[in-house]
């Protein structure tokens, strides 16, 4: 899996050394976090020991921060 990621990675250009384990963390991270699930939720389907572990992974999204705030108080 790794060998593949690694061509993927060649042929798009990308230089930073991406295996398995980083691909799916990213995957879980952005796909879920950046559709509205919480991190809480995100924990437990990566079956991390510690929350502090999952934040690690955690990209601020801007877009998602914005949306946040411009909800209404009642919608959260």
């Amino acid at each position: 899996m790794n060998g593949y990621q690694t061509e993927t990675a060649t042929i798009c250009r990308i230089e930073k050394n991406i295996t398995f384990h980083i691909a799916g963390y990213t995957s879980a991270t952005t796909v879920t976090l950046g559709n509205g699930s919480q991190i809480e939720s995100v924990f437990k389907m990566l079956g991390d020991t510690s929350i502090r572990t999952t934040e690690v992974y955690v990209p601020v999204v801007d877009k998602k921060m914005c949306e946040d705030v411009e909800k209404p108080i009642n919608q959260f």
